[in-house]
């Protein structure tokens, strides 16, 4: 039963576009929820991903942002960024949910047309009810709701929900690969493995970790061929770049630990810091803990996985269980004090179990009966929307509410000529400063300072540039200085530079 057969192609089609509107209504209904934040303009990682973009639609082969004068390699993973080129920038500055909301509704389709043709040609099922369960599934996961603090990156401008669908497809094209022996599995898992080791840093290492392990507790090398074939792919469509970048990249894992993450080293921290403790520090905090620490957290946010773990043991199947067993061990020590260096560990649950579990729910419970099937249906919908729901309005809660950008309106006073080089103190605010206008400003070509010496030239302790600043004032010919006052980690002494503007947030100097 081929997937080109013109009867089979119809109905793949058919069920596309009908997956495309179930999912572009879902997720622009997490937008509105969530769009108070857009208000408050580009702000932290999504501006220097917007300055990316920005330089990609001036020099699509780029290899510097112009608008960063700290003079490192950039190594930046930017298959997510050329993506966005296809849009106007205005488009995405006005709506920097945008790229993201059209890939999550094109690679969901995806993923519910891929689940469509494993049902036919390997479960040879005739109907679409694991299909629709499938959907169901996915639908109300509590990730596609649910956009707290760093998770607000999978709907503004980030290559984070890029990495998240082409880690899932890799995962879970592999796993049908590997159970079933389906040849177009076998290359769906090569490209998106590929495609995933030139879109993010942690795709990377979720590719070589999940590889290794995979191979070891399967007695299997696929794995480790899926991930050279995927390489080579990404060899061949991403070119000198990727490979500068992905040789820089394991270079850099050295100075997380010695510079961006010293701290990490801190005896006196808590090895499993991100674990829920048990001391008795009052009820109200050790339930916050429980919403907010691992193991809990991720328990609330990916109630689907339990019930996928407790059924895989009752309908054991030992590969199965060995790509959960490879996703919660990588989770474990990730989330470590010593090893978070390499991500949030949940994350590496998220990416890996994102389409797999969804997808083991629907074939686990295919074979009940549809009265059963359907009460089951309604139950998971029943106790996810609670979640969601619960989760949201906590969260709602205690928000902070934006009415305006409040940066770009203390420029608009300032009336910056175009291409003057500010000092911003924090380079957060430089990346802001540069997303908002033809302003030159600090922050590393993305990817981070690799070299040991170049980061003592320019940082103090980061994100914050050096306090004994006057030899970066000549080096770049700075001409003004912006700094936030809430910023109070660093001191700058600005007292021989006159105050061009004030407000209760922040203060610029004429230097010169």
């Amino acid at each position: 039963m081929g997937f080109f057969n013109s009867d089979l192609l119809i109905e793949y089609l058919g069920l596309f576009f009908v997956s495309i509107l179930i999912f572009y209504f879902s997720r622009y209904i997490a937008i509105r929820l969530h769009n108070n934040i857009f208000r408050q303009g580009f702000f932290g990682d999504s501006s220097v991903h917007f300055a990316l973009v920005e330089q990609f639609k001036n020099k699509f082969f780029s290899k510097k942002i112009e608008k960063y004068v700290i003079p490192n390699p950039m190594w930046y993973p930017v298959l997510f960024h050329k993506f966005c080129t296809l849009f106007s920038l205005s488009l995405v500055r006005r709506k920097p949910f945008f790229p993201n909301h059209i890939l999550f509704v094109l690679l969901s389709a995806l993923f519910i047309v891929y689940t469509h043709y494993i049902g036919k040609t390997i479960f040879l099922l005739q109907d679409y009810k694991f299909t629709t369960g499938v959907i169901v599934f996915y639908l109300f996961t509590v990730s596609n709701f649910l956009f707290e603090e760093a998770e607000i990156a999978y709907l503004k401008l980030s290559e984070r929900m890029l990495a998240r669908m082409l880690a899932a497809f890799y995962y879970l094209t592999m796993f049908i690969y590997i159970r079933y022996n389906n040849d177009l599995s076998f290359y769906l898992a090569i490209a998106s493995c590929g495609l995933l080791f030139t879109a993010s840093f942690f795709g990377r290492q979720l590719i070589l970790v999940s590889a290794i392990f995979l191979s070891i507790f399967l007695f299997d090398f696929r794995p480790l061929l899926i991930m050279g074939l995927g390489f080579a792919f990404a060899v061949l469509t991403g070119g000198p770049y990727f490979v500068k970048s992905f040789i820089t990249n394991i270079k850099s894992w050295g100075m997380y630990f010695t510079h961006y993450n010293a701290d990490k080293w801190d005896k006196k921290r808590r090895f499993f810091y991100r674990f829920v403790s048990l001391k008795n520090r009052g009820l109200y905090i050790f339930l916050s803990d429980l919403l907010s620490k691992e193991p809990t957290r991720t328990l609330f946010r990916m109630a689907e996985l339990a019930g996928v773990i407790v059924l895989s043991v009752y309908f054991w199947d030992y590969k199965i269980f060995s790509f959960i067993l490879v996703g919660l061990l990588v989770y474990f020590i990730t989330t470590t004090k010593l090893l978070d260096v390499f991500g949030e560990g949940y994350r590496y649950l998220e990416y890996a179990f994102y389409f797999l579990s969804p997808f083991l729910l629907g074939a686990f419970l295919y074979k009940t009966s549809n009265q059963v099937f359907v009460l089951l249906l309604i139950q998971y919908v029943t106790i996810q929307s609670f979640i969601i729901f619960f989760l949201n309005y906590r969260r709602f809660k205690k928000r902070k509410v934006f009415t305006t950008d409040t940066l770009s309106n203390f420029l608009n006073q300032l009336k910056l000529p175009d291409n003057c080089v500010v000092f911003p103190g924090n380079m957060r605010l430089g990346a802001d400063i540069s997303a908002r206008g033809k302003y030159n400003s600090f922050w590393w070509q993305p990817g981070g300072i690799a070299d040991p010496v170049l980061y003592k030239e320019y940082i103090e302790e980061y994100p914050f540039l050096r306090s004994d600043f006057k030899d970066l004032f000549k080096k770049h010919n700075v001409t003004f200085a912006l700094l936030d006052k809430n910023d109070k980690k660093i001191s700058y002494n600005f007292s021989e530079y006159p105050v061009i503007l004030e407000n209760d947030q922040y203060i610029a100097f004429k230097i010169n």
